[in-house]
């Protein structure tokens, strides 16, 4: 775990990641590309308010309105000066990656198949 941690944080050297995207093309997969490793790498994630984002980010991330340049500088300006808040991003983003788990969504899919074949 200290191993994946380290890696984790030479890949994501900056403390927070900004995702201020105004479309999002492939929704979870593209999410997983950047945020879900920042997240289960202890970094903050700024993202947009709009598509799947809130679903797929949960509490742990901070989210703004991708069409206003004052609303992300806003929230990077939150995230730089509030540590509490910046605190609890990274903890919830630690908490929020759990859901997407190789084993949990594996399981998931059986257990829907499962109810289709007995349906």
């Amino acid at each position: 775990a200290a191993f994946l941690a380290r890696v984790r944080a030479a890949v994501h050297p900056k403390p927070v990641r900004v995702y201020a995207e105004q479309w999002q093309y492939h929704g979870i997969e593209t999410f997983f590309s950047y945020r879900e490793d920042a997240q289960a790498a202890g970094r903050v994630v700024l993202t947009s308010n709009l598509s799947s984002m809130p679903e797929v980010a949960g509490e742990g991330a901070l989210f703004v309105n991708p069409y206003s340049i004052d609303d992300i500088r806003a929230g990077i300006l939150n995230i730089v000066n509030n540590k509490r808040m910046r605190e609890s991003l990274i903890e919830m983003g630690c908490e929020n990656v759990k859901r997407f788990q190789t084993k949990k969504i594996s399981s998931m899919y059986t257990e829907l198949y499962l109810q289709f074949l007995n349906d």
